[in-house]
């Protein structure tokens, strides 16, 4: 084989691999993965006062979908409480179990001007994984409503 073949010869190969490569780059999505990060842990306290059904401490992840999920249904409250989250999960003044929504909720009251409660809901994935999946300042009908009903365990 000849120079000048064995270059053709190369350039064709180089080329044929680019464009399998583009085929192959086409099928996987833009982001494959989220990146989750452990923001706490379901202690055994937590598991004692709300009676669940868990054998072990269970590590709690945050995601990048959650973080946009927050900043994007509750923009106000994640700007004033987003930097929280860990402070939140990790000593709430309050928990609770929501049934309907099958998640575990960590509030925590901030005296301001007036007594803010901010809710941070847990929920176990189709992985079995724990994630905090939002956060949103209560209203005051709701905390009424938890403390009327007796859904609140100190902490």
């Amino acid at each position: 084989m000849d120079r000048k073949s064995s270059i053709i010869s190369i350039d064709f190969f180089q080329k044929t691999i680019y464009k399998m490569f583009k085929i192959i780059k086409s099928f996987i999505p833009k982001k494959v993965y989220s990146v989750n990060r452990q923001i706490g842990i379901i202690t055994k306290k937590i598991i004692r006062i709300l009676q669940l059904n868990y054998d072990k401490e269970q590590p709690i992840f945050i995601g990048d979908a959650n973080i946009k999920h927050m900043q994007q249904q509750h923009p106000e409250d994640y700007k004033k409480y987003g930097t929280k989250i860990k402070e939140i999960i990790n000593n709430p003044t309050y928990l609770a179990r929501n049934e309907k929504k099958k998640s575990i909720e960590f509030i925590k009251k901030y005296k301001n001007e007036k007594d803010e409660y901010v809710l941070i809901a847990v929920r176990v994935s189709t992985n079995n994984v724990h994630f905090a999946r939002t956060m949103y300042i209560m209203s005051d009908e709701k905390v009424k409503k938890y403390f009327d009903h007796n859904y609140f365990y100190s902490f």
